[in-house]
């Protein structure tokens, strides 16, 4: 399972319980062409992984049915953020910045950068 960025600078790619990202050019934070980065390696399987394409700085994920988001900057600690619980599937639509989820059979949405 291996997705491009949105800018085609990086590839996402996971083993069962590893995530990485591998650089194509020069990225930030201070990264080369070919640098691969472990992103995290986790005690629970990864169902899902996607690129946030706002930025292409973060990642969505989905452990134990939980919808998770990291940053890729782990210059210091990595931030990880919870955004939903006991999700099934899960698609982030650049469009109108909102990421959709499956939750209790139901289709629900929650958009993560309001316009002005």
């Amino acid at each position: 399972d291996v997705k491009i960025s949105k800018d085609s600078s990086k590839l996402l790619y996971r083993k069962e319980r590893e995530l990485y990202v591998y650089y194509l050019q020069k990225s930030y934070p201070s990264k080369n062409p070919g640098e691969i980065d472990l992103v995290g390696r986790f005690g629970s399987k990864i169902k899902e992984a996607s690129w946030f394409s706002y930025n292409n700085h973060h990642i969505f994920l989905n452990l134990k049915d939980n919808l998770e988001i990291i940053e890729l900057d782990g210059r210091d600690k990595r931030n990880s953020f919870n955004i939903e619980n006991n999700i099934d599937k899960f698609k982030y639509n650049n469009e109108d910045k909102s990421v959709y989820f499956i939750k209790d059979d139901k289709l629900e949405k929650i958009v993560l950068i309001e316009e002005k």
